[in-house]
């Protein structure tokens, strides 16, 4: 498992290194999340949305890329099913678009052989409904669809509004605290008379600087190291 993760971590770095253009860099980052799955880090991800992020343009191929690849993998892994939903959730509203799914189309590699088709906001909260149905859902990723919801409250039409809340009003109750208190708290949003605060609040996240993320790796394996030596010194 730890060679594959090593494996993983080169491609990405030489895909960066070498990499022609955006979109190739986006469509390899892509392919390895549905291929490598949980093998793959968290970083893969990060870089996924650090590359889409950074380039509005790529930003509706990659959303309907995400969608399509959750919808067709019987059981999705961990990694596709955070990342796609986290891309639901900002640029859903490139789902439901006409004019976002050609672009989409005409961002395709020609191995990727399927067409990507407008999707009706039912169908895109079905499918996050669906996945929070799954016995394979983990706490974590049902946090990222609650939260992908409240989001498209503003990236959809007004009608949708009531299906939205009552799919987050069943976590109210939930035996997870964190779950039953992050939908209250998207309840009590989705009920304010302003609209324009709360489109302020779920609106699409800035995109952070990759350099910030590389500071925070490096503090991030520092800290693991510290927590070695204690445990090495707790052990002697």
């Amino acid at each position: 498992l730890e060679f594959k993760r090593m494996l993983t971590d080169k491609i990405v770095l030489v895909a960066e290194k070498y990499t022609p253009s955006k979109l190739w860099h986006l469509n390899t980052l892509l392919r390895l999340i549905e291929i490598a799955g949980d093998v793959t880090r968290d970083t893969v991800a990060a870089n996924c949305v650090l590359v889409s992020g950074h380039n509005s343009d790529l930003q509706p191929y990659t959303v309907h890329r995400l969608y399509h690849a959750l919808k067709e993998q019987v059981v999705p892994s961990v990694v596709l099913r955070r990342l796609a939903i986290f891309c639901i959730g900002e640029y859903g509203d490139h789902l439901v678009s006409a004019g976002s799914t050609e672009d989409a189309n005409a961002k395709r590699p020609p191995e990727f052989k399927t067409k990507f088709s407008t999707q009706s906001p039912s169908d895109v909260l079905g499918t996050l409904k669906f996945i929070l149905s799954r016995p394979t859902c983990t706490k974590e990723v049902k946090a990222y669809a609650l939260n992908a919801m409240v989001k498209l409250s503003t990236r959809f039409e007004p009608s949708m509004q009531p299906a939205i809340k009552a799919a987050i009003k069943r976590y109210t109750s939930s035996m997870s605290v964190e779950l039953q208190q992050r939908s209250c708290e998207y309840i009590n949003l989705l009920e304010l008379e302003n609209g324009a605060v709360r489109s302020k609040i779920v609106s699409v996240m800035p995109t952070p600087d990759k350099k910030l993320i590389k500071k925070s790796e490096e503090g991030g394996d520092d800290d693991e190291d510290e927590d070695e030596d204690e445990d090495e010194d707790e052990d002697e």
